[in-house]
Order: C-alpha cells, then structure tokens, then sequence
C-alpha cells in the first residue's frame, strides 16, 4: 500500500506470518494449558475457561 501527501510518501508492506483460525479442536493439537481450563469450541471459536 502506498500512501503520498504533500512532502510525505509511506510505504508498508504486510505479509502474514502466522494464522490460526482456534475454530476446532485441530487447531490446538499440542497445546499445553499451565494450570487448570476448559477448553471449548463454540459458534466458530474457542472458549478458554479457568477451572
């Protein structure tokens, strides 16, 4: 994206490094929780709650 105003040019560059939806239970194979939670998924996103 290019922005120009008087004197003025910016210039950024984005790239996504990293995405992850934490939609379903696939998306958290691996994860290690530091302490106690439950863990749920609902209307397309999970739900972290403490225990």
């Amino acid at each position: 994206m290019k922005k120009e105003t008087t004197g003025y040019v910016q210039l950024i560059e984005e790239r996504l490094i990293y995405d992850n939806p934490l939609a379903r239970p696939e998306d958290i194979e691996g994860f290690v929780v530091e302490g106690k939670a439950s863990i749920s998924f609902e209307e397309g996103s999970m739900r972290l709650k403490q225990s």
